[in-house]
C-alpha cells in the first residue's frame, strides 16, 4: 500500500508542467519556432494555450526529460477547442529535453486533414 503522506522519491523536473520544463521548453521553442508564449502558460482567462505562432495557430507544448512521452488525448482535445474557439488551427508541440540522439527533440502534432492541407502547399510551391 503506497505511503500518500511521503514525499515522492520522483525528482521534480521528471514531471510535466513543473517550472524547469516550461521555462526550458520555452526558451527552445522561442529559438526554434518564435511565435509568442501566452502568459501564464494559458492559465489566464482569456489567454488559452502555451503559444500562438502567426495568428494561425494555437500550440500546445509539453515537455519530458525521459526517453518517451504519453500523448493523452485530452492535450489534443483541450488545444483543438481553445484554437476552435479563436479561429486558429491547433498543434502539440513537444519535446524530449535531455539525451543525444539522431532524430529531432522537438515535434509538433497537427491533425490529419490539417497536415494534408500543408503537404498539399508545399508540393504546390515545389512546382
Amino acid at each position: 500500500m503506497p505511503d500518500w503522506d511521503k514525499p515522492s522519491s520522483k525528482p521534480s523536473v521528471d514531471r510535466w508542467g513543473d517550472k524547469p520544463h516550461e521555462k526550458r521548453q520555452n526558451r527552445r521553442l522561442d529559438k526554434k519556432l518564435g511565435g509568442r508564449a501566452t502568459p501564464g502558460s494559458g492559465r489566464l482567462s482569456g489567454a488559452k494555450g502555451d503559444r500562438e505562432l502567426g495568428g494561425d495557430f494555437k500550440i500546445e507544448e509539453k515537455s519530458t526529460d525521459s526517453q518517451s512521452i504519453a500523448i493523452r488525448r485530452k492535450f489534443l482535445e483541450k488545444i483543438y477547442e481553445e484554437a476552435k474557439q479563436q479561429n486558429k488551427e491547433p498543434a502539440l508541440a513537444f519535446s524530449f529535453l535531455k539525451g543525444k540522439s539522431p532524430a529531432p527533440s522537438d515535434w509538433i502534432a497537427v491533425p490529419v486533414t490539417l497536415f494534408r492541407e500543408m503537404y498539399r502547399c508545399f508540393k504546390e510551391s515545389e512546382q
